[in-house]
């Protein structure tokens, strides 16, 4: 049925192109090409390496599927030598019959790299070979080192380039990515969600969708993408032990304050906002860092809803209300921050919600709750303060008909909320607008232009890399890099062309279509070929294709600056200047990825406006067109809207599938703060006075009372007289600085907690109630 609706509306010369592109495809599927086909990848460890020195021969028989045009291995310097010498590889047939014999130079020799021998094409009787490896120069005190497969001392690390035809060669490219990297599903997933989420974007321009359908399909949409968001956080969340920091205890801090109806601001530089959604917890048997991280992943979900609202007030096309939120909630930076026990991602919730509320600000309970909004923000991160400036400002600048009644709605709840941070501030530092921040210290303050450079390249290295393919680290991108170069003058060429285009009308005709599909196609193409290319590399899978991805996508984003403004008009000029303003408080007190936490949401925004606003001018102007045209038109928007998400959604999955690598890190870096966490939890529970080897900061914010911190030296003596002295009947101790003496017989060991840190080591704690 669908073949005949496009036989009937497409043209005969588009047929005709169409079926000779089709033969030439077909031809070029036994077109020869080049191939490096990876055998095995080895151990990347010590004992998983074959000594090569003197007459020592190690040899593998292999298979090959076309002419050999290389043989390669991963070789090391075992014993870290300054000389090396080469390593010799001689090819035979089965039945011994030398086909060829080449030297790899020792210069071509680097740790977890391939090093290569290189043949004309040789032609492969049988299609095995056997591969022999030997370094007849090296000597016993100086080999060189053949990596193999632990457990498989037969199994040598090699690879081989060989001259086959293309379908082989793309065979050949998925099984690797499957049986060696094991990315097959992260590729397939990439591009099946891919084609959902695409098909998603163009139901509402298809006519016959009734409105009521169309709500009814963007309330399901958002209650989905906000429930797979907590959802996929929550269950990683459960793999997660404890929170490296103390950022987590300070906010603890300010709770017990306020739960003794004390001074908030008494005792730390940090704001009560967030520490007042801790109190339920607090006063509870509620664990108190499990709430802080499930009200940071609620805010999550929030803030991927608020980024699709905030899409639609600003009249943003479909597909950009659809991807922004989808490409938010997994972006590596924003997804481990969410991850975060800190109040982070509630305020980037706040920020949106302010943003989608200034945008309503017609109305009598939107002003009502944008000052609350703005106050309870700016009581929560003090990045809020420059928020509500902003905010108040515009509407100002921009005319807003608010009358003295609206802005008395506005203002009297902001400033109520705020008005104890500045009295605060009055009192102790003698002016209402210093804080403790502004002294420095590890905020990194930038006070000369040197500083200001610094702060400046490490705040592009966070934003720059917002796609790169590892998790917890960023790549800074040179400002002349060709890829980001390229990503900026596509954002810019593709709104000039797409948008003109549609509006002359070239686009809705046949040829207009396939131009389209051709870039698609091109486009497509071109990420293969990047990921066929870089499958090679042992370093890392998609090497290239993600590093590719992250620059081009930094470009798109900073040129998306111009179809954002053009297509949001005075909205967009405001939210940019919620962006830059935000961006600058960052890069002046300290540039780390999780203090870019609110910014993340607008940066996706303006990107995916970038990408798709084109296509949005594409489907506008064919709806106006004959039948014929229309068709052509959303079949080219189609395999736009799926090249251009592709490699995002592919670059999410790959992700995906090193979290769990990733929340070892992080347990390893929290292992000390969870065991003593952890030990801190069982202990309240018991009877006082409570003991402890040294003083810890959570222990101040549970036991401020009847509690004794031993400050001694270790001797056995000292520390019994401790114990007897202050008459402890709990006591925590760990493996960091643990009291010499043994445990008495009568002492009863209630908890033992144990956590592997950095470098293997265990940390431990453990927790006893002693008898009177």
């Amino acid at each position: 049925m669908l073949f005949r609706v496009y036989y009937k509306v497409v043209s005969r010369t588009f047929r005709i192109i169409v079926v000779i592109v089709a033969g030439l495809a077909a031809v070029a599927v036994f077109y020869p090409v080049n191939q490096q086909r990876i055998i095995n990848v080895g151990t990347d460890e010590y004992a998983a390496h074959h000594a090569l020195y003197g007459k020592r021969i190690k040899s593998q028989v292999i298979t090959i599927n076309g002419k050999l045009r290389g043989i390669g291995a991963v070789l090391v310097n075992l014993r870290r030598a300054s000389q090396l010498t080469g390593v010799k590889v001689a090819v035979y047939t089965v039945d011994n019959e030398l086909l060829a014999e080449q030297d790899i130079p020792d210069e071509d020799i680097k740790d977890d790299s391939i090093a290569w021998t290189n043949f004309s094409d040789l032609d492969i009787p049988g299609r095995q070979v056997r591969v022999d490896f030997s370094a007849p120069e090296a000597t016993k005190d100086n080999p060189v080192g053949l990596r193999f497969e632990l457990g498989s001392p037969e199994e040598l690390a090699l690879a081989v380039r060989e001259r086959v035809p293309f379908w082989r060669a793309a065979r050949q490219f998925f099984v690797q990515l499957v049986t060696t990297y094991n990315l097959g599903p992260a590729i397939l997933s990439g591009l099946t969600t891919t084609l959902v989420m695409v098909i998603i974007f163009l139901v509402p321009s298809l006519r016959g969708i009734s409105q009521r359908w169309k709500v009814g399909l963007y309330l399901s949409f958002l209650l989905i993408i906000f429930l797979v968001t907590v959802g996929v956080r929550m269950n990683i969340s459960k793999g997660l032990k404890g929170v490296s920091g103390g950022d987590a205890y300070n906010y603890l801090s300010i709770t017990k304050q306020i739960t003794e109806l004390k001074n908030p601001l008494a005792v730390e530089k940090r704001l009560p906002g967030w520490p007042l959604l801790l109190v339920p917890a607090y006063l509870s048997k509620i664990d108190d860092i499990w709430w802080m991280r499930f009200l940071s992943i609620l805010s999550a979900g929030g803030s991927v809803v608020m980024l699709a609202l905030l899409a639609r007030k600003l009249h943003l096309p479909w597909s950009v209300q659809v991807a922004a939120p989808i490409l938010l909630s997994f972006q590596k930076d924003f997804f481990l921050t969410s991850l975060r026990p800190e109040p982070y991602t509630f305020y980037t919730f706040l920020l949106l919600l302010a943003l989608w509320l200034y945008l309503s600000l017609d109305h009598a309970w939107a002003q009502w709750c944008l000052g609350i909004t703005l106050g309870f923000a700016a009581m929560t991160r003090q990045e809020g303060l420059a928020l509500a400036v902003v905010l108040i400002l515009g509407t100002l600048a921009l005319r807003k008909q608010l009358w003295w009644q609206g802005y008395v709605r506005l203002i009297i709840p902001l400033f109520i909320l705020v008005l104890p941070f500045f009295i605060n501030n009055a009192a102790t530092f003698g002016n209402p607008f210093f804080t403790s921040y502004f002294e420095g210290g590890r905020n990194e303050l930038v006070d000369s232009w040197n500083t200001f450079r610094e702060s400046a390249a490490a705040t592009w290295q966070v934003l720059g890399s917002l796609w790169w393919r590892t998790w917890s680290q960023e790549k800074y991108i040179e400002l002349k890099d060709p890829f980001l170069l390229t990503g900026g003058a596509f954002a810019l060429v593709w709104l000039i062309i797409a948008g003109g285009g549609a509006r002359k009308r070239w686009l809705g005709r046949s040829w207009g279509v396939l131009a389209l599909a051709m870039i698609a196609t091109s486009l497509v193409a071109t990420f293969f070929v990047m990921i066929l290319r870089s499958v090679t590399q042992l370093d890392g899978p998609l090497m290239e294709f993600s590093d590719a991805v992250m620059k081009l996508t930094a470009g798109v984003m900073v040129a998306s600056v111009i179809p954002f403004l053009l297509h949001t008009r005075w909205r967009g000029v405001l939210i940019l200047l919620v962006l830059v303003t935000q961006v600058l408080i960052a890069l002046w007190f300290h540039p780390m990825p999780k203090h870019f936490q609110q910014d993340y949401p607008l940066l996706i925004l303006m990107l995916t406006t970038a990408l798709f606003l084109p296509l949005y001018y594409i489907q506008k102007y064919a709806m106006k067109q004959p039948r014929r045209y229309k068709v052509l038109a959303i079949t080219g928007s189609l395999l736009l809207h799926y090249a251009l998400l592709a490699p995002l959604v592919i670059t999410i999955f790959i992700l995906q599938y090193k979290i769990t690598p990733t929340i070892d890190h992080l347990n390893e870096n929290s292992a000390v703060d969870y065991v003593i966490y952890e030990a801190n939890q069982a202990a309240k529970n018991l009877p006082g006075p409570h003991g402890f080897d040294r003083l810890y900061q959570i222990s101040e914010v549970y036991f401020p009372d009847n509690v004794f911190y031993y400050r001694d030296d270790l001797s056995i003596e000292k520390q019994q007289a401790w114990i007897d002295t202050t008459n402890i009947r709990t006591l925590m101790v760990t493996n960091l600085e643990p009291l010499t003496m043994e445990p008495m017989d009568t002492w009863l060991e209630v908890k033992h907690i144990r956590s592997e840190g950095k470098k293997e080591q265990m940390m431990e704690s453990w927790v006893y109630e002693i008898p009177q």
